[in-house]
Order: C-alpha cells, then structure tokens, then sequence
C-alpha cells in the first residue's frame, strides 16, 4: 500500500466511530475527483448505516407494541374470569412470569390461547 485516502462516517452515536477507506498500490493517485467521489460514498455509507439503525428500532417498537397488546389481552382475561383487579391481574402474570423464568409476553400469549394463568408453585406466607 503507497496512497490511502480515508472519510470519517459520522454517526449518531457519539462514542462509536467508522471509517471508510480506499486503498492503492501507488502514490499520488487520489485527485480531488477521488477525494469528492470518496465523500459521496462516505455520505452514502452514513446514511445506510442510519437506515440500518432505525430499521432496527422499528423491529423493537413492533415487538414491543405486539407485546403491550398481548399482555392487555390476557389481563383482560384474567379480570374478566376471575373478577381481578388490574393491578391483581398484573401481579399474577409477573410473578408466574419471574417463576416460571419464561418472558412476560409468553405467559401473556398463553393466558390468550388458554384461558388460564399457568401453574406455579407460590411460597406459603
């Protein structure tokens, strides 16, 4: 390697950095035409980075709502069979949740399907 010439990605997140890089085998072969070619790609590449990112955020906020949904669903359920309180409800599918070492929205989904909370053992007070 002779010539580098090297762009800064400029991200959103302050403390993680990329670089795009060309390389060649020989010197002096980056005019400005390569330096203005090279900003358009690193611009090109900044932006696809942030696409990435937001695609990802979209992914999450989907689960997350889907989520919400399934676990109003089976709270729904809960109060409406056997006349709990929200927030009675709420306990019941934490609890059997943390007990069960499974996801909230899985003990969720399955009140759905059932009808019923699953089974747990809970400590005798």
């Amino acid at each position: 390697m002779r010539s580098m010439l090297s762009f800064r990605i400029r991200q959103n997140k302050p403390r993680e950095g990329a670089a795009l890089n060309f390389y060649a085998t020989r010197t002096g072969v980056f005019d400005d035409r390569s330096v203005a070619t090279g900003s358009l790609f690193a611009a090109c590449t900044a932006m696809a980075l942030r696409v990435d990112e937001l695609q990802g955020r979209v992914v999450h906020l989907e689960r997350a709502l889907q989520s919400n949904r399934q676990i109003g669903t089976a709270l729904g359920i809960l109060m409406a069979r056997e006349l709990y309180t929200e927030e009675h409800a709420f306990d019941l599918l934490r609890e059997a949740s943390q007990r069960l070492n499974r996801k909230l929205a899985d003990i969720a989904d399955e009140v759905t399907v059932t009808g019923l909370l699953p089974h747990f053992d809970r400590p005798q007070h």
